[in-house]
């Protein structure tokens, strides 16, 4: 209320003033509508542990709604010229092309994502775009279970066996 009884009373001071009083009270209520807006966007609880597919994985601390953007893939950006470099021979890849020219290495400098396991029936999708690589939810996830996505093409080039254990599973990464 004091807000607006200070409105009124610069109102003979002018118009202008008015506008910014009102501006500013404008930005409070945007402001307020998108931090509940985000409140379902901020990031999961994930944690990196023991994976029954393979070594160490990613899950999820809480549930999670279909869709709900995850988090993004984070790691040194490399050409794709130094990625197959990197590739070729190791044990653990952990890298992403996001165009035809650049790549992230997560092994370098990465985030919790480059502990997220293949799977022929996963959870979670990729998007890449505008030089970004992000997971999203495919499904509902439950609290506690592994994030899992299909890599799709990759540097393992068909030749790393798959160990996800669906069902549906192609055998091979």
């Amino acid at each position: 209320m004091k807000a607006v009884g200070s409105v009124l009373s610069l109102l003979h001071s002018g118009v202008a003033v008015v506008v910014m009083v009102r501006t500013a009270l404008a930005l409070i209520s945007s402001d307020r509508l998108a931090l509940l807006a985000m409140r379902d966007q901020s990031p999961p609880a994930l944690r990196v542990a023991k994976s029954l597919i393979q070594g160490k994985g990613l899950f999820t601390g809480e549930p999670v709604r279909a869709r709900r953007k995850l988090g993004e893939f984070t790691g040194e950006r490399i050409s794709t010229r130094e990625a197959a470099k990197r590739a070729r021979g190791a044990k653990r890849i952990v890298i992403v092309d996001v165009t035809e020219t650049e790549a992230i290495d997560g092994s370098v400098r990465g985030g919790p994502f480059q502990y997220i396991n293949h799977s022929c029936t996963a959870n979670v999708f990729i998007r890449i775009a505008y030089g970004r690589i992000e997971f999203y939810a495919r499904r509902d996830i439950k609290a506690g279970e592994e994030l899992t996505c299909d890599y799709g093409l990759s540097y393992h080039e068909g030749e790393l066996a798959c160990r996800c254990g669906s069902t549906e599973c192609k055998k091979f990464i």
